[in-house]
């Protein structure tokens, strides 16, 4: 069989058992995209799309039927937000596809250790507008020098929110933030608004930790306070109720009880600027996870570890699908690398925590906010950050998604391989005169040698490319292309400007 497509007075064959091919030849800006047939001729070669392989409409059109080994789907696809998954493995029989518009085009959505291809580019809203968002998610120095509750305005938390605003972090979130003998919120207001005050002067938002064990009416109190400040970004009102929650004691948080929450301070703060967020221990796809969906509008998804660990396995192999299932339910997503080690996992290296900054994003994340402990002793201990490790460990690789995302963010242009492997993703964003790829080798263990990218949109007149946080460049050929090679867990990002 064939995948089939209509495109004004052409008919484009793309061979099912080969899979989508790399080039479409008959649109501008697409050339290496698809490959292009004549009018009755099937297309040779090619990858077979297997369980998790979904088809993406990135026009506006209509796949009429996809027939995956005995099962029939048959949707209606009408935007780019719109997916159809591969249901069973093996070939697709039938897809037939519609388009509204000459400048469509038919991509795959793949997965972190999945098909080496291009991820649409992820991204939420703050204050209206979208990003790559970079937040913190810091513990507060509760008992530490007699300092309790809400973070006082003080040199201390006056220098986080001085390192925010230079470094382009766009929120802070303080967890556990309430008093030690005194957990009913908003009995600290002077605290709360003088600390939002200070986070406004310097263009920082504040997202509200609220997932304590609180009460219905102090919930409603607090956002009152709290929800007419120009400086509030959002509410953390879950943390991991997928795996562990206590209210009361040691009474876990059933998804109804969650859900009541969100209502609760959704009538009270019905903004939707205003996002409620959840941070989840589980894979998205698990439908314990998926049970606490209505309770939010964000979703933090915890990547600790970069590597395998047999005690404490990585997430970044799951972020792809999480980004999909996220996308799906109509939430924002984000991930919470984290900065602080156990007897489990160390601090990460400065190579790693660029991995974990960018290799989300390059699958379809929205932006990320590090978890640390700085001046706070948890039982069992974790191993606090040394002194200044910002400057080596997080802001050398924070500051290149700083400089790049309001690029990124413009929109997706098409960037192909026709070597790189499983584990290589990429996004490419911008425009014909400014833009920008971020590609990582997922690999832990094996370099990757080589890799060549395509680039057909860009302005004829770009002819390098800047690698950032490298001080070298790469030098295009005339199709636009070049290669590279990546390290184990290697990420590269390359600027490309007229």
């Amino acid at each position: 069989m064939a995948i089939k497509s209509t495109l004004g007075a052409r008919r484009i064959v793309f061979c099912a058992g080969a899979s989508l091919l790399s080039t479409l030849a008959c649109l501008p800006g697409l050339a290496e995209h698809f490959k292009v047939s004549d009018s009755s001729t099937e297309t040779k070669g090619g990858e077979t799309l297997s369980v998790g392989d979904s088809l993406t409409v990135t026009s506006s059109g209509k796949v009429h039927a996809i027939e995956s080994g005995t099962d029939v789907e048959e949707q209606s696809l009408e935007s780019s937000a719109d997916h159809t998954a591969i249901t069973n493995s093996g070939e697709i029989a039938v897809v037939e596809v519609a388009f509204g518009a000459a400048s469509a085009c038919i991509g795959r959505a793949v997965g972190l250790g999945g098909k080496g291809k291009q991820a649409e580019i992820g991204s939420v809203v703050i204050d209206g507008k979208r990003t790559i968002a970079m937040g913190w998610m810091k513990m507060e120095e509760t008992n530490i020098n007699g300092r309790s509750g809400w973070p006082q305005v003080d040199n201390l938390e006056l220098g986080v929110l001085d390192e925010a605003q230079k470094h382009g972090f766009d929120f802070v979130m303080q967890y556990y933030p309430w008093r030690n003998d005194e957990r009913e919120y908003g009995a600290n207001r002077a605290e709360v608004l003088a600390y939002m005050d200070q986070a406004q002067a310097r263009g920082v938002k504040i997202m509200i930790d609220i997932h304590g064990p609180a009460l219905l009416d102090e919930i409603t109190r607090f956002a009152n306070i709290v929800k007419n400040h120009p400086a509030l970004y959002g509410y953390y009102l879950g943390d991991e109720p997928d795996s562990r929650y206590w209210i009361s004691g040691s009474k876990p948080c059933a998804p109804a009880e969650l859900i009541l929450r969100y209502k609760t301070l959704r009538a009270e703060d019905p903004d939707a600027n205003h996002p409620v967020s959840i941070a989840f221990a589980m894979n998205l796809p698990k439908s314990e996870a998926q049970s606490y969906f209505p309770a939010c509008n964000l979703a933090f998804a915890e990547c600790y570890p970069t590597a395998w660990n047999p005690t404490y396995p990585s997430e970044y192999p799951f972020v792809a699908a999480d980004v999909a299932v996220a996308k799906s339910a109509g939430l924002e997503y984000m991930t919470v690398p984290r900065l602080f080690g156990d007897p489990y996992i160390d601090m990460p290296t400065p190579e790693e925590f660029k991995y974990m900054v960018f290799a989300p994003i390059s699958v379809g994340a929205g932006g990320f906010m590090p978890h640390i402990f700085e001046g706070w002793v948890p039982s069992p201990p974790v191993d606090e950050p040394s002194a200044g490790f910002r400057n080596v460990i997080v802001y050398p690789a924070t500051d290149i998604l700083r400089d790049i995302r309001s690029t990124l963010v413009k929109g997706d242009l098409i960037a192909t391989s026709n070597n790189a492997d499983d584990d290589v993703t990429w996004v490419f964003g911008g425009d014909a005169n400014e833009a920008v790829l971020v590609a990582v080798n997922n690999d832990p263990n094996l370099s990757k040698i080589s890799i060549d990218f395509t680039l057909p949109g860009l302005d004829p007149s770009v002819r390098t490319a800047e690698v950032l946080g490298e001080e070298r460049k790469m030098m295009l050929d005339a199709k636009k292309s070049f290669k590279d090679s990546f390290d184990p867990y290697g990420v590269h990002v390359y600027q490309f400007r007229r």
